[in-house]
């Protein structure tokens, strides 16, 4: 594919982005993508000749074209930057959390012709953001600014959410995860172990410092130190928050 400024002579495409990313599109004034990013498309699920040529309609609906997309393009077409941050139903891919810049692309005369759009998924973010806002803040202070992965299960131990660290470390997508509890997890001789760690955590208490082991992805022994603490919902204990660091190293 030939890069876009070898399509859209006017003002420069990259000088029009106050951004390094390329998850990008350029849309006219008839709604319609005339540029897709190949990123942007992984972003929202879709494939690249799915959202070329397409209106802006057909990849988020109707609904979030009238409430909120609209109105960002529109005033863009005025000339001024737009953004808009928030929980977005996409077409097929579910529900997630966008930021979208807007920016006004200008040709030679300085009007405004296209409208370029950014987008990054911030889904995984705003969850862990959500996840920490109901811990209790004794716990937060123990695990400031250090890089962590997140995990974050229900009373029965299976996972509803794991970070992009805990899956960078382990070896396993989001699918392995989902069809598993954190006793599946661990090796066979830590199950006790874990169970008791889990258990004291859902009678309300914060467990600090377990170390456990566990097999990645390539059969490989690894071992992680954990802190739990319990999240309440309505007074009562609704799941049990897993902060993790890899200590293999160490061991």
């Amino acid at each position: 594919m030939k890069p876009i400024f070898d399509y859209y002579k006017g003002w420069h495409f990259r000088a029009a982005m106050p951004v390094t990313d390329k998850y990008m599109t350029l849309i006219n004034k008839d709604y319609v993508y005339e540029f897709v990013d190949e990123a942007y498309c992984r972003i929202i699920g879709k494939r690249h000749n799915e959202v070329l040529n397409n209106t802006v309609i057909d990849i988020w609906g109707e609904a979030n074209f009238q409430k909120i997309i609209k109105q960002c393009i529109d005033r863009c077409f005025t000339g001024v930057p737009v953004e808009h941050e928030g929980w977005i139903n996409v077409l097929g891919n579910g529900k997630r959390y966008y930021k979208i810049h807007y920016f006004p692309y200008k040709n030679e005369d300085g009007n405004t012709t296209h409208v370029i759009s950014a987008l990054w998924d911030m889904t995984e973010a705003k969850q862990e953001e959500e996840i920490f806002s109901k811990c209790n803040q004794d716990f937060l202070k123990k695990i400031q600014k250090k890089y962590f992965g997140v995990i974050f299960c229900d009373p029965h131990g299976r996972f509803i959410f794991v970070n992009n660290v805990v899956l960078e470390k382990t070896g396993f997508d989001r699918n392995w995860f989902d069809a598993k509890t954190i006793y599946d997890f661990v090796l066979p001789e830590e199950k006790n172990n874990i169970y008791s760690c889990f258990n004291a955590c859902l009678q309300g208490k914060q467990m600090h410092n377990y170390e456990f082991s566990y097999k990645n992805a390539l059969g490989e022994v690894n071992w992680i130190k954990t802190d739990f603490t319990p999240i309440y919902e309505k007074g009562a204990v609704s799941g049990i928050v897993g902060i993790i660091h890899d200590i293999t190293k160490l061991k």
